[in-house]
């Protein structure tokens, strides 16, 4: 914080200004904090900090917000790439993934035993 002397000048850095759509844009693309901080050139401190005084969240919950916005935006365009250009493989992946299909073919039998014979092993290898 700043504080003014007695003449009125002004003591200590100035406020620093944070772009909050760049830093939304971030942690949309999943950008760590740390990678956010050095894109900035701030400590992790200061972007807490900032986050609770302007935002009025913790930066975990800032994140969260918009990290999830990423998640459906890649979401979105998987189903478009799926659906509008037909792409096979992520029809398949949605598929197993979002509709429990499976690419595994189960084949299951039924079988009885009506006796059974004991062959013992050989001692010697040949």
């Amino acid at each position: 914080m700043s504080d003014s002397t007695e003449t009125g000048a002004v003591m200590g850095r100035p406020r620093m200004s944070l772009n909050w759509q760049e830093i939304a844009g971030l942690c949309e693309i999943h950008c760590t904090k740390k990678e956010i901080c050095n894109v900035l050139k701030i400590s992790e401190d200061t972007l807490d900090r900032h986050c609770r005084e302007e935002q009025g969240v913790t930066f975990r919950v800032f994140y969260g917000w918009h990290a999830d916005n990423g998640k459906k935006s890649l979401r979105r365009k998987q189903w478009d790439v799926a659906l509008k250009e037909g792409n096979v493989t992520m029809l398949r992946w949605l598929g197993i993934n979002e509709l429990g299909q499976s690419d595994k073919q189960e084949t299951t039998a039924t079988v009885h035993v009506s006796g059974f014979e004991v062959i013992p092993e050989s001692d010697s290898q040949e």
